[in-house]
């Protein structure tokens, strides 16, 4: 599996954890010339901004690339802001908006995905 399937699908196995958690996928991989947001999704009256991280690890290896934690900085989390902020105002919602990180672990052994916990940024 190379880099960009895996990224797809570890966004693909999120989206479907959190419809089981009654989150309703409003858009994948939105676009601007600003940047790209992973998934948008709605629970209740509230937006979610969702940056999904997957990484690959190997029984009894560190993940390959550091942890998807390591991932997000200062500089990220900024620019998803910018861009939820962007993405509300291009779709003229005027709702309370959460930007939340998904770290994703890929085991190929046993060809499983593991979502270990949504973090609010």
């Amino acid at each position: 599996m190379n880099k960009k399937q895996l990224g797809a699908e570890g966004e693909q196995f999120v989206c479907s954890e959190l419809q089981h958690q009654k989150f309703m996928i409003i858009e994948q991989n939105w676009r601007c010339r600003f940047g790209e947001i992973d998934i948008v999704a709605k629970k209740e009256h509230t937006l979610y901004f969702i940056e999904v991280r997957t990484r690959t690890k190997h029984e009894g290896k560190e993940a390959q690339f550091g942890q998807a934690i390591e991932a997000l900085n200062y500089y990220k989390i900024r620019k998803l802001h910018q861009l939820a902020q962007l993405y509300c105002y291009y779709k003229h919602y005027h709702a309370t908006y959460l930007l939340l990180f998904a770290p994703v672990t890929y085991y190929p052994s046993q060809q499983k995905f593991e979502l270990e916990k949504l973090i609010n940024i």
